[in-house]
């Protein structure tokens, strides 16, 4: 839900389905302002959850990013984030740093990229990437995303995280 003055809050649940269904819980609030002509910023802050699976509760975290986007074309994003299901001493405060862009083809496609470093729990850090066509019509949005790391994702997050394709469809009311 948006509202005039800037301000926004939602949730998503996701469920994934492969050997075990896997399920991602995120809700947010956020801050939108528009700096100047071709110019605005974000401030949000969001919690992520897994619930489905025990395994998986060391990823939960509470993150707090900050993003500055150059005309719908660049976005340049950074955030912290803590897990609370961490032993202190392993760290628990990581962050993640990215650049995006979205070149327009005509009114309804355009090419999508997106490079990024991530420094997660429970130790180390990795780089991931996406590229990817995105077409929207009115209060339609279609996406079609190819997802990747680099090796380190691996040894990082104890599992494999080969690249994959992502689908995305959004209704804006």
């Amino acid at each position: 839900m948006y509202d005039a003055s800037g301000w926004s809050v939602g949730g998503t649940l996701t469920v994934q389905h492969r050997s075990q269904a896997n399920s991602r819980l995120i809700v947010h609030a956020a801050q939108d302002w528009v700096l100047g002509k071709d110019w605005q910023s974000r401030a949000s802050l969001l919690y992520y959850a897994y619930p489905s699976d025990r395994a998986s509760r060391v990823f939960d975290r509470a993150e707090a990013g900050l993003s500055l986007s150059f005309r719908d074309l660049w976005v340049f994003g950074v955030s912290m984030y803590r897990y609370p299901h961490a032993r202190t001493d392993s760290a628990p405060m990581r962050w993640t740093i990215d650049v995006g862009t979205r070149w327009p083809l005509n009114e309804q496609f355009s090419v999508t990229a997106a490079l990024g470093q991530a420094r997660v729990q429970p130790r180390g850090d990795y780089l991931y990437g996406s590229a990817g066509l995105t077409w929207q019509h009115k209060a339609w949005r279609a996406e079609l995303n190819y997802l990747d790391t680099d090796r380190n994702a691996l040894t990082v997050l104890n599992s494999p995280a080969r690249g994959h394709w992502s689908t995305t469809l959004t209704h804006s009311f």
